[in-house]
C-alpha cells in the first residue's frame, strides 16, 4: 500500500492522471484503474478470486460493474475485509468458479442452487447466460 500511496502522493494529478511528461498517459491512468481492480478482484487460472489483495485501509467497501474473464459481471459488497453479499450476472452462460473462502451459498431468484466444492476451496455452479446469481453468506 505504501507504493500505491506513494504514487498517488507523487506520479498523479489530483484528477488520478498521472505524471509522465504530459497531463494525460494512457498508461499510467489507465493502469492505475486495472492496479486497483487487481486488489479487489481477480480471475486468472478459470477462478475468480475476491479480495485477494485488498490493504487494510479498505477494509470496508462496495463496487459495481466489474467485469471478469468468463463472462461475468460483479456487483459485490465487504466489511472487516470479509464478503458480504456478491451479485453475479452470467454474460455468457459458463460455468462460474468462484473463491470467496468458505461459509457461503449461491442463490437465483431467492433458491439455492447446486454448487460443487473444488480441492483448491473454489466453489462452482451452472450459470445461464443473462442470469443473476447471489453469493451471500449462510
Amino acid at each position: 500500500m505504501s507504493i500505491y500511496k506513494g504514487y498517488l502522493k507523487e506520479q498523479s494529478y489530483l484528477s488520478l492522471f498521472a505524471k509522465c511528461g504530459e497531463p494525460l498517459n494512457i498508461d499510467g491512468s489507465l493502469g492505475q484503474t486495472a492496479a486497483i481492480t487487481e486488489m479487489l478482484v481477480q480471475s486468472h487460472e478459470g477462478v475468480i478470486d475476491l479480495l485477494p489483495a485488498v490493504p487494510n485501509e479498505w477494509g470496508t467497501g462496495q463496487f459495481d460493474g466489474v467485469r471478469v474473464r468468463g463472462g461475468f459481471e460483479l456487483n459485490m459488497a465487504w466489511k472487516d475485509k470479509k464478503i458480504t453479499t456478491v451479485e453475479i450476472e452470467s454474460k455468457a452462460g459458463k460455468p462460474c468458479r468462484i473463491d470467496a473462502g468458505s461459509g457461503y451459498k449461491v442463490t437465483q431468484d431467492g433458491k439455492e442452487i447446486a454448487t460443487k466444492t473444488n480441492a483448491d476451496g473454489s466453489i462452482e455452479f451452472d450459470t445461464v447466460e443473462g442470469g443473476t446469481y447471489l453469493l451471500s453468506v449462510l
